[in-house]
């Protein structure tokens, strides 16, 4: 007899066979059926073989077959016999599964168990189109490229897609924009993305502000050790620009404010804040401010004001840079006034919003040992730019900042200083237990007139005593004064003061202007161009277009832009091409002032910082 699907439900017996299992797919979407049984032998009578049969009647009525055999083991183990079947028409199939004794030979002689299945399901999906392949190179492909025709909204979102078809292709990739304005400026921006085994999309948001046709260039580059080769390229593509009309938040005495961007957290120790005006007549006032009145954490109080002349009726904006160092909440209030002769008068009070300060993170110049050297001060001279002030009172001062970043990092410290051509050295010990950074110092007596080499290294102090070097500087020249020149110094000091502040007073007097310098700065390494960065930088300018303590000013900003790039104990030079295509170095206002009259292709200074 035939054991059938009631009797199936269970465990079944059927001619020295027991059946064990069926696995039988309620849908199937791959285009092969795959049907399971699991049988064991019961008793002598069980046959040699057994043959999994599957009938399956497709939609359409036509009935189809395939059977599979199998040796029954005669130790009475369990055996499973699977099929596999080609399941391709869509709809509802019928199945019927038959589990028959075979002998030897592989011939039927007996059904010993059967079911059957109604409504098994086989869904059949669409074939994926081939993935196209626009570009390959080095095992990447390029599958698609979207680059809008028009921007409307003053941004452009650029697409990619890239898939990796060999295991050494590259993963890491940079996705690259250069944009030339319709003024024939050129500006770029970039992204990096590490991409997986399936194709991905790889997009930039990229400011476009400037009406007209821009022409775009947009690469693919794999980062091999730091740096970019280019894979793929797109060229020549135009976009055209419109510009929309400003929004208008307020307008005031003929003044319209279009915008303002304040930012919600702050974490690099700064404040940018940028303000869109417009004048609407020819009658609106051109000298305007922009004041920042913020309350700190604490609850004290203190204010910013920056200063600009806007000429054109076009939309112009005014920014400014607030330290914001204490970490908290800090709530800021900012005003727009016209600057008069009586004093400022305010035109536009924008409500306080909250700004979250967090401190920024510990600088790293080295690391060893779990041990962080997070600054250098040898007689004046800090880093990137340790150049070290003469000394003039037989003392020179040397100071170190630590931190220690895990719980086995030494807590005894050395600071070992060495004076190479006199053969002689320093040393001074200190305890640091914590985490915070902290600071070891050491006086050392100079008395020997004429030009020293001081080499800085930090040392750990080992149980029996010894010293183990952790971190080390290279030499620093340092200049020892004797008395005589000392004593001229201290008059030459007493009259730069005098001018100083004779300056000061001129600068009282005189009405200064205030600017916001779009800048653009290239970092060049040991004869490479490394890192692009691009910022603002507020200065006040004379009449004659020179800076007040601008020299400076953009010295610290670009630095301190460049931290974490630059390396310790090597000076850096700023530096731009002029017209003539010759670059030329800045060290004082003075140089600073003919290269913002000297910029070439736009009001943005492009600048490089050499070390």
């Amino acid at each position: 007899g035939v054991c059938t699907a009631s009797a199936m439900e269970g465990v079944a017996m059927n001619g020295g066979l027991k059946l064990l299992g069926i696995d039988v797919p309620e849908k199937v979407d791959s285009g092969k059926l795959r049907v399971f049984v699991a049988v064991e032998r019961s008793s002598e009578e069980a046959p040699a073989q057994v043959a999994l049969i599957v009938r399956n009647k497709s939609p359409k009525g036509e009935v189809r077959a395939a059977k599979v055999l199998k040796t029954v083991p005669a130790d009475g183990s369990s055996v499973a016999v699977g099929i596999e079947v080609p399941f391709t028409e869509a709809g509802s199939h019928t199945l019927q599964v038959s589990v028959c004794a075979a002998d030897a030979q592989g011939e039927i002689t007996d059904s010993l168990f059967q079911s059957e299945y109604d409504n098994v399901q086989c869904i059949v999906e669409a074939p994926r189109p081939p993935m196209p392949r626009l570009q390959q190179k080095d095992a990447l492909v390029l599958c698609g490229v979207d680059i809008p025709e028009i921007v409307a909204q003053g941004k452009m979102q650029i697409f990619v897609a890239l898939k990796r078809t060999w295991h050494d292709a590259a993963r890491d990739v940079a996705l690259i924009v250069r944009d030339k304005l319709p003024n024939g400026e050129r500006r770029a921006a970039v992204v990096y993305r590490t991409l997986g085994d399936d194709a991905e999309p790889i997009g930039i948001e990229v400011p476009m502000g400037e009406a007209g046709t821009h022409e775009l260039t947009v690469q693919i580059a794999k980062v091999v050790k730091g740096e970019m080769i280019e894979v793929f390229c797109i060229e020549g593509r135009k976009v055209q620009v419109t510009n929309p009309p400003p929004v208008l938040l307020g307008e005031n005495a003929n003044i319209r404010l279009c915008g303002i961007d304040v930012p919600k957290q702050v974490d690099g120790g700064s404040l940018r804040a940028i303000v869109s005006v417009q004048r609407s007549a020819a009658t609106a006032p051109r000298h305007l401010c922009l004041i920042a009145r913020n309350t700190l954490p604490d609850g004290s109080k203190r204010a910013s004001v920056v200063k600009k002349i806007v000429h054109e009726s076009d939309t112009d904006t005014i920014g400014m840079e607030v330290p914001l160092g204490e970490a908290g909440e800090h709530w800021l209030q900012f005003s727009v006034a016209e600057c008069t002769e009586e004093g400022m008068v305010e035109l536009f009070h924008i409500p306080a919003r909250a700004v979250t300060v967090t401190n920024p993170p510990m600088p790293r110049l080295a690391e060893e040992s779990a041990v962080v050297l997070c600054g250098v001060d040898v007689q004046g001279g800090r880093w990137p730019n340790l150049c070290a002030s003469p000394v003039l009172n037989n003392r020179m001062h040397v100071i170190v900042a630590l931190a220690r970043t895990w719980d086995d990092a030494p807590e005894h410290f050395a600071l070992v200083v060495r004076d190479v051509g006199a053969g002689r050295a320093a040393v001074v010990r200190k305890v640091l237990s914590g985490f915070e950074p902290a600071t070891i110092g050491l006086e050392v007596p100079m008395t020997e007139a004429g030009s020293h080499l001081v080499e800085v290294s930090v040392a750990a102090v080992e149980a029996d005593g010894q010293l183990r070097t952790l971190l080390s500087l290279p030499a620093t020249e340092v200049e020892v004064r004797p008395a005589a020149v000392v004593a001229e110094d201290k008059a030459v000091e007493k009259a730069l003061v005098d001018l100083t502040l004779e300056e000061e007073a001129e600068e009282a007097e005189e009405e200064l202007a205030s600017v916001v310098t779009p800048v653009k700065v290239t970092l060049n390494v040991s004869g490479v161009d490394s890192v692009i960065r691009r910022m603002s930088l507020p200065l006040r300018l004379r009449s004659d277009g020179t800076p007040v303590r601008g020299f400076a000013s953009m010295m610290e900003a670009v630095c301190g832009a460049f931290r974490a790039d630059l390396q310790p104990a090597r000076a850096v030079t700023l530096s731009y091409r002029d017209e003539d295509g010759d670059s030329v170095v800045i060290s004082s206002d003075h140089e600073l002032g003919i290269a913002l009259q000297h910029r070439v292709g736009g009001p943005l200074l492009r600048m490089k910082l050499v070390q």
